[in-house]
């Protein structure tokens, strides 16, 4: 195609289709795009400097191809971009920091490249930027210290799967936007720090698989509009702090793979759009309350691997839509109630390497792992 012959054009769209060539130069001279899609294609080689030249652009995606090459500096001058889309390529190198001076960009995604240095989130006037997407790259660095100063429209922020390092900084708190924080698969340590509390529009919270120590800050009840809390995978100690029962919105809570100790807190029965429950692999003990029964949309329960040595409350049979339950290798005394018969959905029971005794139930009709 003679682009040339096109000088009025505004709009390409040429996403999802079969194009296994490298960028023509010739889409350069479209002075007048403002829109630009050359996303899931085949298309092969670096992103053109050239591309400087569309200085009109407001969407630039080219997302899922094989571009490969460094990100060019020279995209600072397409200062009118709303969206930049590179993600799911083969690019490599530092990112430009050039990349801050794009003071209309919301949304930026260089997510499944080769990208590493430092993370872009420190220079420039990003006041507009509601999502970033840097996952599954190569950085190595901290989280900048001011990224809370900069970026104060955020409501997605997704960095899992780099090789960041250093504390969380405190100015996360000033995210007061924040629907989405992932930050798992880093190599974050210290503390989980208090001014989280102040995300009140946080639905999402991932940290697992970090280096995270410390208790679980009772700050955590502030977050009252968190669907799914991940923590799982860190070093984190102390005891689950009674305000997570505040967090009555939460569907998903995953603590697995800590040095959490204490009893599970009572006021996890508010907890009623609970779904999944992981407490396994701590170091928590006491009693299961017979509160438990009030979370009844639980689907997926696991205690097991703690040190927990009472018997298996009988209103544990109240979970009706309970499909799998793992209790396994902890302390617990006493005889298997038989109201976990009652548990029609449920095809999974695991309750190994504890201290039962008496027989198994008649009306249990499950097989045992």
């Amino acid at each position: 195609m003679k682009f040339s012959l096109l000088p009025s054009l505004t709009l390409l769209n040429f996403s999802y289709n079969e194009l296994a060539s490298k960028i023509p130069l010739q889409i350069c001279t479209l002075s007048r795009l403002t829109y630009l899609d050359l996303s899931s294609n085949s298309l092969t080689g670096e992103l053109p400097p050239c591309v400087q030249n569309l200085t009109r652009l407001q969407i630039l995606d080219i997302g899922g191809n094989y571009i490969n090459g460094s990100i060019p500096p020279e995209l600072e001058n397409l200062e009118g971009l709303d969206a930049l889309n590179l993600e799911f390529n083969f690019l490599n190198g530092a990112v430009p920091l050039t990349i801050g001076r794009l003071h209309n960009l919301q949304f930026l995604g260089f997510s499944l490249n080769n990208l590493s240095g430092f993370v872009p989130l420190e220079p420039g006037n990003l006041a507009k930027m509601d999502s970033v997407d840097l996952s599954f790259n190569n950085f190595t660095s901290p989280i900048p210290s001011s990224i809370g100063r900069n970026l104060v429209s955020l409501a997605y922020l997704n960095l899992q799967g780099n090789q960041l390092y250093g504390y969380i900084p405190s100015k996360i708190g000033n995210f007061v936007s924040l629907t989405d924080l992932n930050l798992q698969g880093n190599q974050l340590y210290g503390y989980i720090p208090l001014e989280i509390g102040n995300l009140t529009s946080l639905t999402d919270l991932d940290l697992r698989g970090n280096q995270l120590s410390g208790s679980i800050p009772s700050e955590i009840g502030n977050l009252m509009s968190l669907t799914d809390l991940d923590l799982q995978e860190n070093q984190i100690d102390g005891s689950i702090p009674s305000e997570i029962g505040n967090l009555r919105n939460l569907s998903y809570l995953d603590l697995r793979g800590n040095q959490l100790s204490g009893s599970i807190p009572p006021e996890i029965r508010n907890l009623t759009s609970l779904s999944y429950l992981h407490l396994q692999e701590n170091e928590l003990d006491g009693c299961i309350s017979s509160q438990i029964g009030n979370l009844e949309s639980l689907v997926n329960l696991s205690l097991c691997e703690n040190r927990i040595d009472c018997a298996i409350p009988l209103k544990m049979g109240d979970l009706r839509n309970l499909e799998q339950l793992d209790l396994s290798s902890n302390n617990l005394v006493g005889e298997i109630p038989v109201e976990l018969g009652k548990l029609s959905l449920l095809f999974y029971l695991d309750v190994h390497n504890n201290s039962l005794s008496g027989s198994i139930p008649d009306n249990l009709r499950v097989v045992f792992s």
